[in-house]
């Protein structure tokens, strides 16, 4: 069987793959132990990574709603309920501002 093109690579691989087997087929105690930490630790790197994705792609869907409910808030038109009662707010606003501004 040809490996055409890639065949130094694949063989190349193998070696590498047969290398790491050996070392990790330790019956030393120490080794087994790190390399089950290490192999934890890399899918713990990997699962917390998608975890923060997932929560930024959450706070940026958040923060899109909010920034189209302000415009469309801004954008509205008022009833006339609503305006008199802006209106009637606006006043005690003025009010207060002058009462302040004179002290």
């Amino acid at each position: 069987m040809t490996l055409g093109h890639y065949g130094a690579e694949f063989n190349s691989l193998r070696a590498f793959e047969d290398r790491v087997f050996n070392e990790t087929s330790s019956e030393d105690p120490f080794v087994i132990l790190y390399v089950k930490m290490a192999r934890l630790a890399k899918k713990l790197r990997l699962w917390g990574q998608r975890r923060i994705s997932t929560l930024r792609l959450q706070l940026q869907i958040a923060h899109e709603v909010i920034l189209r409910l302000d415009v469309a808030q801004e954008l509205r038109i008022l009833i006339p309920a609503e305006r008199s009662g802006f209106n009637l707010f606006n006043q005690h606003f003025a009010r207060i501002f002058d009462t302040l501004s004179r002290i």
